[in-house]
């Protein structure tokens, strides 16, 4: 291993120590746990919730708001976040080749942990669907605090765990899924 001091330019450490090339995705570097470990200590609206949540915290709900065939899909759905960051929706929508890039990691990723998926990486519309009701009670709960949609399974609610307990409970839904 080497010199936890070491820093190679143009490269994202990762928890595990592995060096990444950002710009080559490839399934051969990704670990569960880097990835948990990072999308756990990711804050979700870039920070600006009334308490800590994560985007690890956010997949575990994606995945569970979707029939079983989908659930890893919706656990994984932002795993290139693991490596690129969590880039904001509108800020995201002005960068196609940083949308580009997050596409190549999931294709990777849905390679690596989504079995027998013939999508190539794109996210199914039943995933799209249960991200956009994630991010409405979210909404509701973490910034305008609302009303969360009356049909929204109030035992799914989010918590706004700390960091250690959104990548313990992701690393456990991951397990349960495989």
């Amino acid at each position: 291993m080497d010199d936890l001091r070491t820093y190679r330019p143009g490269t994202v450490r990762t928890s595990s120590g592995l060096y990444i090339d950002p710009w080559s995705p490839d399934l051969d570097v990704l670990r569960i746990k880097d990835i948990a470990h990072a999308l756990a200590q990711q804050a979700r609206f870039n920070g600006h919730a009334s308490r800590f949540y994560s985007v690890a915290e956010h997949s575990v709900l994606v995945s569970k708001l979707v029939e079983p065939q989908f659930a890893m899909w919706g656990l994984m759905h932002d795993a290139p976040e693991y490596i690129l960051g969590d880039v904001v929706t509108p800020l995201k929508a002005k960068l196609p080749d940083f949308q580009k890039l997050e596409n190549e990691w999931m294709r990777e990723i849905a390679l690596r942990y989504i079995p027998d998926d013939r999508s190539w990486g794109h996210v199914p519309d039943e995933v799209r669907a249960a991200d956009k009701l994630a991010l409405e009670v979210e909404l509701a709960l973490f910034l305008a605090h609302g009303d969360v949609p009356g049909t929204f399974d109030r035992k799914l609610l989010p918590k706004g765990y700390d960091w250690i307990d959104a990548e313990r409970n992701f690393l456990e839904r991951f397990m349960d899924l495989i």
